[in-house]
Parts: structure tokens; sequence; C-alpha cells
């Protein structure tokens, strides 16, 4: 494994994860902060995944200085949702149940993941409120060429979230509901990496049931069954990491 790309490693787990029974499969994702240099080119390839207007990121990166001078380190922290176990966006959505708007999955290719459903989301922005992380936006329809001569092609093309075809003109939907980071399912399910994934190079595919150790003798390593996470991306790190309003400490936070 030394000798082997690290995006063809993640392949291969996700390969072998999408081989696996829906019961023994739920996705998370362990970032190596260690490896981060903030190129922000994570964000930039969500943003073109997913066809994001201005003012959304699915996955932004927080930046955070520690130390006093001349003995000064900044992290850089990527964070998307963290696709809760128990996320209190969804305890907080008036629109409950699986057939509602937004819900946490434990079946099927998308077991892990905290869903939304755009077509039954009211747009209350209630869930927004609650995520601790601030991993959701209000779509309010807004185009990155809005006051200029004319609104680019690109921001009228169609983004596949969940599986679905979404035109961006007028609107239409997902204008006017919540939105988050999902983890890329549709590619997730057509077999193709995350575009977070490949476009850094420091994040490992995983799932629930174990996660990778970044060795940097041995490379990626299985790690033994561990109890269920609260939250599915796991920051690896030497340094603290500021979490909403507390600093975690450890090579390894999310992990309980």
């Amino acid at each position: 494994m030394q000798n082997q790309d690290i995006l063809v490693v993640m392949q291969k787990d996700l390969e072998r994860a999408l081989a696996a029974p829906d019961t023994e499969r739920r996705w998370a994702m362990l970032i190596d902060l260690r490896k981060c240099v903030g190129c922000h080119a994570c964000t930039v390839g969500c943003v073109s995944e997913n066809k994001l207007p201005p003012g959304m990121f699915y996955r932004p990166v927080h930046e955070y200085e520690q130390g006093t001078y001349p003995k000064v380190s900044r992290t850089f922290l990527p964070r998307p949702c963290l696709q809760c176990d128990n996320p209190p966006c969804v305890e907080a959505c008036p629109v409950k149940g699986t057939d509602g708007a937004t819900w946490k999955e434990t079946t099927g290719l998308g077991a892990g993941l905290v869903m939304i459903n755009y077509e039954q989301c009211i747009g209350c922005g209630e869930c927004v409120a609650a995520c601790p992380y601030d991993a959701r936006t209000m779509d309010e329809g807004a185009f990155h060429g809005d006051g200029t001569p004319a609104i680019q092609k690109y921001e009228t093309m169609a983004s596949f979230e969940y599986g679905r075809k979404w035109p961006r003109s007028g609107k239409n939907l997902p204008v006017g509901t919540a939105r988050k980071c999902h983890f890329c399912l549709h590619r997730l399910v057509a077999g193709q990496e995350r575009q977070a994934e490949r476009q850094a190079d420091h994040l490992v595919a995983a799932e629930d049931r174990m996660v990778h150790r970044l060795d940097e003798r041995a490379g990626p390593e299985r790690l033994q069954p561990r109890r269920r996470a609260l939250r599915h991306v796991v920051h690896a790190r030497a340094q603290p990491v500021l979490h909403g309003d507390r600093w975690e400490t450890g090579r390894q936070s999310g992990i309980r």
C-alpha cells in the first residue's frame, strides 16, 4: 500500500464499501490537518461540482492561529457537514420523518448521511440556526453574475445532488431551501470518489465501522472496529482545533 497513489487507495476503499451489504456500510471521512496547507482546492472543487451560488460553501476551510510571537502556528480546518449521529438540525426541522425535509439516513446507499429533501423543505431556516457547525445555508437564488451585463452559462448548469437533476433558473428548487454537504452522494453511488477527495489527497474515504490512521511510515492502515461516531467527519491533527465554541486536543477528534 505504501507505493500506491492515495487516490488509488481511496478508489479501492470505495469499491469495497459499495460491495458490502447496506447494513455494514456507513459513510465517514477522515481529514489529516497535518497535511492541509489551506489551498482551498477542496472548496473550489465542491463549488464547481455542485454549481453552488455565491456565499454558499459546502466545504469551507477555517483558519486558526495558536501561540504567541515568535512561536506562532496556523491550523487550517476543512469543515463540511459532520453528518452527526444525533443531528440538532433534524430535531429542529418542523417537517419530520424519513419522508420529511431532513433526516439521518440509516439504510441504503446513503446510510450514515444527514439528508435533505428539497421538495419537502419549507424554507423556514430552523435547521440552519440549529447547526452548531454552521454547515447549512439558505439558497436565496443569487447568481455570481448578478449586477453584471449577463449571467454566465455555467451558472445555469444543473447540479445532480442526491441523484436528481436540478436546473438553476428562476425559482426552481433548491432555491428557497436549506442546503449543505451531502458527501457527493451522487458520485459515491456511481462508484466515483467525492469531489473534495479528488482535489486534496490528504483525505481518506472510510466506513463507519472503521477509520484509517495516517501513519507517515506505513501509510493508511485499518483500525479495529470502534464505537459509532457522534460525527462522521474525523479530523486528525497534532494541535488543538476549535470546534464550535470549544477546543479539542489529541491526535483525532470526532471519535467517541
